[in-house]
């Protein structure tokens, strides 16, 4: 006879018997910090006939949390059983102690371990003969749930406990940012009836300069794009000669200028008291100008009001004039487009000129009114690319747990790990880069650059990604099974799969959960642009939604606390190109996101021009090439080798250029490619979505993927349990939408594996129907179900390890192999109709077979053929004689026209 037998690890064994038939053994293991292990064997401790454990899933983070003894049966260690043992190194190393119970069988002289876990020294307790204290299943998991809000500086070289390690800064990517388009808009409208008058004493130098009110503009939103200058006068050189600019701009790229002006002119010329000659005043002119002054040196010259003159500057001349007084009004509108630059400087002004006979003049008198004073500038605008240090999520949290731990490669994630040694592809989460405000906007990075705790990592990537968490078991590099932390998307811990069939229960009760009745939800970003001009655009706030149910109370929130903005990102990286860049900034101390791809190498013409720099022109911008990059001409037969990128042109210039290190050859290619060799990926916009609407500056945005409406969407598997028993035409309402995404419409290739919309448009504003919902299959249902059944030795650990991931392949009915890790089990309700759902809590003793279940519903799983309609009108006596799938649909339907619901 045999019998099987599933160790601690999942592995199953073909027992030469009966279990009952071999030894059992107990012993304990040390692990020290130095990583050495001591093995005792021990009797079996006092109390493990009685011992109880509880396996419990977390209903957050959807992973199996815990498994640990009961605190009313605490094992106890007596001479026989290893207290020496565990009081010698308890009084060493503290209650931080690491020693295992291991519990098992010997089979051929081997040693099968059923059961394994960490002394919990926060149970401890000693009496003269005795100590006793708990069990936990993992021990990395009270690791990292002490230090769980300690900010880590993740780029440093030493874990919490001073012990030396490598940081993320050896882990990093030189990140190409490419310039985002946006819109700037600078508007003032000047309060009417403002005045200035200015006496200005002796020999006037022949002119003054009048300064337009621009102090309170409307909006104004970058912070160099206008300095806010009041109403003045001035008898200097004038602005462009001293850099009296108005606008001095950051980025490039076409803007409107329009201007209402109105305004009246006085001036007095009063002659010297004792004069060689006669006061005299020949002529005068009046222009109101605006300047462009190219940071390359040139200027455009642009008269805003027609001209004014009198005398020798009037056309035709008018040789008689000479009065001393003038007084002028001057009013007209001017509409302009520029073609602006980075460094460009914008001068708006007046000039007042006079021709006098000189060394007569006691003082001129000059006074402006302003009547109407509108300046309006819009664009939308970029700037050239730069580069910034950036890690991916694997990198931060396994550096994060190694920080609080000081464990090595303590982190598993398919969703999360690049294709490698470990990987066989990227995961759909993989390329979610991670970077700081400082290191955006081009600050040496240190070891204090990207700092977060591992429960705003977390809390940020469930937001974001839907994920959930267990503590978990995985081999190492070296094959050996270790404690790891284990992240995959929610759905993940929920496979619709069948683990066990179970065909009686006791003890049957099913519940409403009031706590999954969301009636308002909520997703998105703690922090982003939310006021003014950029608030209005930006598409990376909050959004709130309202669900068909009244009666409860209940809120879905999901807030990420690492930023996603788009706008925040670039107005942060633009600020290095500030005359003055600020010494801090308000997203210095925060992480961004930057969803980023592969890079593509670039296909086009290509031509060398070896002129005082090293010229390459290409037929278009390439969004990743930046300064630093070493790159590659594959069909160049005169320019071989290798090459870094010294500088970039403008985005907008074309032909668009780029300077390399080395000296080049004339050569003309008309179809070349340029690889990069240093820099791996590169930020994905929307350019690499199939299809993008309703944004002005949304083609070439970063994070279009990780949108609030996208966030909702993904999410719909958790908060969509509300929604089982809603008619299919009822809908989610989004209440707050992000203004600038009111309008936002998405849609990613349909090559895209990752796309949870597959291939679909998604609105974001557009509310969510109950159906869409529904036919995706939410996890569960707000039921929760408890019951008692029997169930074997084997059974209960086929259940353990398969609700940790742990479980070997095995075989479903025709022979093929299948994995049941994570999946539901059915049971019988106490009606006896089958029902599914996911373990909660699984309460078992290793000398019981009694097993007390929670179980969270499963709902029925519906698809797109499903017909609610069909139940419409059916009666009691007819639902009856349906089948089961039947009956479990109509309950879902809700549809029913009787009284009593079934």
């Amino acid at each position: 006879m045999t019998d099987l037998f599933i160790d601690h690890k999942g592995a199953v064994h073909e027992l030469p018997g009966f279990y009952e038939d071999f030894e059992q053994r107990f012993q304990l293991v040390h692990r020290s910090r130095s990583g050495s292990e001591a093995v005792l064997v021990i009797q079996e401790p006092a109390g493990w006939n009685k011992i109880s454990f509880l396996l419990e899933r977390d209903p957050e983070a959807h992973g199996v949390d815990s498994e640990e003894s009961s605190k009313e049966t605490p094992l106890s260690y007596d001479g026989y059983s290893g207290r020496d043992f565990i009081e010698a190194i308890r009084l060493s190393e503290g209650p931080g102690a690491i020693i295992l119970l291991q519990q098992g069988i010997v089979v051929n002289g081997v040693f099968l371990i059923e059961y394994e876990g960490r002394l919990d020294f926060t149970k401890y307790n000693r009496t003269r003969r005795r100590v006793s204290c708990g069990l936990i299943r993992n021990s990395l998991k009270r690791d990292v749930l002490a230090r769980w809000d300690t900010k880590l500086n993740l780029f440093g070289q030493y874990d919490l406990d001073n012990k030396p390690m490598d940081g993320a800064a050896g882990k990093q990517y030189q990140l190409p940012l490419s310039g985002q388009a946006l819109s700037e808009r600078f508007y003032s409208n000047s309060k009417a009836g403002r005045k200035i008058e200015q006496a200005f004493l002796g020999d006037t130098n022949g002119h003054v300069w009048i300064q337009f009110d621009t102090s309170e503009p409307e909006v104004s939103d970058i912070a160099d794009l206008a300095t806010g200058k009041t109403l003045g006068l001035s008898e200097s050189e004038g602005p462009v000669h001293y850099k009296e600019w108005l606008f001095k701009f950051r980025s490039g790229g076409k803007r409107k200028v329009s201007i209402s002006l109105s305004y009246r002119f006085w001036a007095s010329v009063k002659k010297r008291t004792i004069s060689v000659g006669k006061a005299l005043v020949t002529g005068w002119d009046l222009q109101t100008v605006l300047v462009l002054k190219k940071a390359n040196g040139t200027e455009q010259r642009f008269n805003v009001l027609p001209t004014a003159a009198e005398g020798i500057f009037a056309t035709p001349a008018n040789k008689k004039y000479g009065q001393a007084d003038v007084s002028k009004t001057v009013t007209g509108t001017f509409t302009q487009e520029l073609d602006t630059a980075a460094g460009d400087e914008l001068y708006l002004f007046g000039l007042w000129r006079m021709r006098h006979n000189k060394n007569e003049l006691q003082q001129t008198q000059v006074q402006v009114t302003v009547l109407q004073c509108l300046i309006d500038i819009s664009g939308i605008t970029s700037n050239k690319s730069t580069s910034a240090p950036a890690i991916t999520p694997e990198t931060a949290f396994q550096v994060g747990i190694q920080m609080l731990t000081g464990l090595e490669d303590r982190f598993r994630s398919n969703f999360y790990g690049l294709a490698g040694e470990r990987y066989a592809q990227d995961g759909c989460g993989s390329l979610a880069m991670l970077s700081s405000g400082k290191l955006i906007r081009g600050i040496p990075y240190d070891e204090r650059s990207i700092a977060i705790s591992i429960r705003d990592l977390t809390n940020s990537f469930k937001a974001i990604h839907n994920i959930g968490m267990e503590f978990g078991y995985a081999p190492d590099a070296q094959g050996n099974i270790v404690d790891v932390v284990h992240v995959e998307p929610a759905e993940a811990f929920y496979r619709n799969v069948e683990l066990l069939r179970i065909e009686d229960v006791a003890d049957y009760s099913e519940e409403m959960n009031p706590d999954q009745l969301f009636s308002r939800l909520e997703v998105g970003y703690e922090k982003s642009i939310t006021e003014g001009q950029r608030g209005r655009e930006e598409m990376h706030a909050k959004m709130e939604a309202s669900t068909p149910l009244k009666a409860q109370a209940a809120s879905y929130e999901r807030r990420s606390m690492i930023v996603a903005s788009g706008l925040a990102l670039e107005l942060t990286r633009r600020e290095q190109f500030s005359d003055k860049p600020k010494d801090s900034t308000d997203y210095d101390e925060n992480i961004f996101v930057i969803q980023s791809k592969r890079i593509e190498s670039y296909s086009g013409g290509v031509r060398f021009k070896p002129l005082i720099f090293q010229i390459v022109e290409v037929d278009q911008a390439i969004p990743w090439l930046v300064p630093g990059m070493i790159i590659t001409f594959p069909e160049s037969v005169l320019n071989s080798g290798q090459f870094t990128v010294t500088a970039v042109s403008d985005p907008l210039k074309s032909p668009w250029t780029f300077n390399v290190d080395r000296i080049i050859k004339p050569e003309t290619l008309p179809n070349a490619q340029i690889i990069s060799e240093n820099v791996p990926m590169q930020p994905e916009t929307g350019l690499d979505f199939a299809a993008v609407a309703g944004s002005a500056t949304a083609s070439g945005a970063y994070n279009l993927r990780h949108t609030p409406g996208r966030m909702l969407f993904r999410h719909r598997k958790i908060w969509g349990c509300c929604l089982d028993s809603q008619p299919a035409t009822a809908q989610v309402i989004k209440t707050v939408v992000p203004v600038g995404g009111e309008r936002l419409s998405t849609r990613l290739p349909s090559t895209d594996a990752c796309d949870e919309m597959v291939g679909g448009s998604l609105v974001e504003a557009a509310p969510i129907d109950a159906d869409v919902v529904q036919v995706s299959n939410p996890h569960f249902a707000p039921y929760t179900i408890r019951f008692s059944t029997r169930l074997s030795r084997s059974a209960v650990q086929r259940l353990r390890v398969a609700m940790q991931g742990r479980l070997a392949m095995e075989t479903d009915e025709q022979g093929q192999p299948i994995d049941r890790n994570r999946g539901y089990i059915t049971f019988p309700d106490e009606s006896g109709n089958l029902v599914e759902g996911w373990i909660s809590k699984l309460e078992w003793g290793p000398f019981r077979e009694k097993a007390v279940f929670e179980i969270q519903k499963k709902p029925l799983a519906l698809d797109s053929s499903s017909n609610c309609a069909q139940f419409l009108g059916i009666t009691v006596e007819q639902a009856e004689s349906l089948p089961d799938d039947l009956r479990r649909k109509l309950e879902l339907c809700r549809f029913i026209d009787v009284d009593d619901p079934l």
